[in-house]
């Protein structure tokens, strides 16, 4: 298993610069190898697009019934809500699950991160795997 957790500040950097080095950074030599990769956080800081088309390359990645561990900040409310300090958003969970589905995704499992301390985010880990 490979565990793929890009540094936000490269991820970021490469998305300002160039959606391009995204999609290089992402799938450098793994097309169709991966039975296990891990996102953890990481999309926080992607706009709702950019957030589809990296887990479409992400599922170029995976072998047959290989699958994708994500874990996610979610909002409690139905807004997304914006950092404007560190530019990221977070986002509510049936939006995260339309945009898993958009990405040609489906979840196998999901769960509720437990004794989380008052005032943070609710975390919540998907297993996916590829709809075809």
């Amino acid at each position: 298993s490979i565990y793929v957790n890009p540094p936000k500040d490269l991820l970021l950097k490469c998305l300002l610069n160039s959606p391009e080095l995204v999609k290089t950074f992402i799938l450098t030599s793994v097309l169709n190898s991966l039975s296990l990769l891990k996102v953890s956080m990481g999309s926080s800081h992607l706009t709702d697009d950019h957030f589809v088309e990296f887990f479409r390359r992400c599922v170029q990645g995976l072998e047959t019934n290989g699958v994708i561990v994500v874990k996610e900040n979610l909002t409690s409310g139905d807004e997304v809500e914006i950092d404007e300090e560190d530019s990221s958003v977070t986002r509510p969970e049936e939006l995260v699950k339309k945009l898993f589905h958009r990405a040609g995704l489906k979840i196998i499992s999901e769960l509720k991160q437990q004794k989380m301390p008052k005032g943070l985010y609710p975390v919540k880990m998907f297993v996916l795997q590829s709809n075809s």
